[in-house]
């Protein structure tokens, strides 16, 4: 029998002020997650690209959805860097 490997990740949180003229960002922690955990956070934020992608499509006000564009490409640059 196979035994699955069970992999921990650390995942940094960094803070920027991206409103403000400052562009470093400082350090906001380390959040240690599981492999359940992973895959857990990344079916969570998967579901939610998926009815951000449906808002996106029914949303009339040009202005909100470049800003629903944007938290889209967030989003799945983030689910590329948390893939399990």
């Amino acid at each position: 029998m196979q035994e699955e490997i069970r992999e921990t990740r650390i995942v940094r949180l960094w803070y920027s002020h991206a409103d403000s003229a400052d562009t470093t960002a400082v350090p906001a922690g380390e959040v240690l997650l599981s492999h359940d955990e992973m895959k857990l956070l990344d079916r969570v934020l998967s579901g939610y690209l998926s009815d951000l992608r449906a808002e996106i499509v029914s949303t009339d006000n040009p202005s909100m959805r470049r800003e629903l564009r944007e938290e889209q490409a967030q989003l799945e640059a983030l689910l590329t860097r948390l893939k399990v």
